[in-house]
């Protein structure tokens, strides 16, 4: 459940504390120099092809290209894009479609039989 009001926030205060080596591994950070988004002015850039790799600025991004970055670039983009075809190809009555109901496909599912046309009990 989302923390929406200042009470949520209020009850959840000092979550973290004496945690916050777990907290620091979330927090996202450069690819190339490793600095933390948290000590920059800005948000980290997104590669724009894969939208995986992370950089502070366009110099850290070139570096982290010639390192390699171009070649995981280019599977990960592969990725995404035959991921979100195989999503698209799911059909109806499948998660991906709109009118897709999970409540209303439980109650069809567990219908007493004698409110099946053509089944008795």
């Amino acid at each position: 459940m989302p923390l929406t009001s200042e009470s949520d926030w209020a009850a959840h205060d000092g979550i973290w504390d004496g945690n916050e080596t777990v907290w620091h591994a979330w927090e996202p950070e450069c690819d190339a120099c490793g600095r933390a988004e948290s000590s920059l002015k800005e948000q980290l850039l997104s590669c724009s092809g894969c939208l995986v790799a992370k950089y502070c600025n366009k110099q850290c991004q070139k570096q982290d290209w010639n390192r390699g970055h171009k070649t995981q670039c280019h599977l990960y983009e592969a990725n995404r894009k035959l991921s979100s075809v195989f999503a698209k190809s799911l059909g109806p009555g499948t998660v991906n479609d709109p009118k897709f109901n999970l409540a209303d496909k439980l109650a069809e599912w567990y219908a007493p039989r004698s409110l099946v046309p053509g089944i008795s009990n």
